[in-house]
């Protein structure tokens, strides 16, 4: 099985054909919403708080997954299943391999849209 990607050109693609303009509202977006959520993540697991935690791994799992960043939605996924656990020592171990991805994305997803623009 093929390792799972920061980034995912064919997801992107998929989802948004080659509409550049769209493509860079989007990383707008998620340039300003990610950072905050894995900030939001980080405190939520330093503080033990399960209902954050979870809220917070739930809503980027189900975000990265929409636009193609498949290892963090899987890490987000198993920061999940480790909350219903209540395994914070696992969240806590999953936390800075999330906070990477996202980060790669961000400049995958910034690198692919410059790249096509030309």
């Amino acid at each position: 099985m093929e390792p799972l990607s920061d980034f995912s050109r064919k997801r992107i693609f998929d989802i948004l054909g080659n509409d550049i303009q769209l493509m860079s509202e989007i990383l707008d977006i998620v340039k300003q919403d990610f950072p905050n959520h894995i900030v939001m993540l980080g405190q939520a697991i330093e503080d033990k708080d399960y209902t954050s935690v979870y809220e917070t791994a739930h809503t980027l799992k189900g975000s990265l997954a929409n636009i193609g960043a498949e290892r963090g939605s899987s890490l987000a996924a198993a920061i999940l299943a480790s909350t219903e656990l209540e395994d914070f020592e696992k969240c806590a171990e999953l936390y800075p391999h999330i906070k990477d991805s996202v980060e790669q994305f961000l400049k995958e997803f910034e690198r692919y849209i410059h790249s096509t623009e030309h």
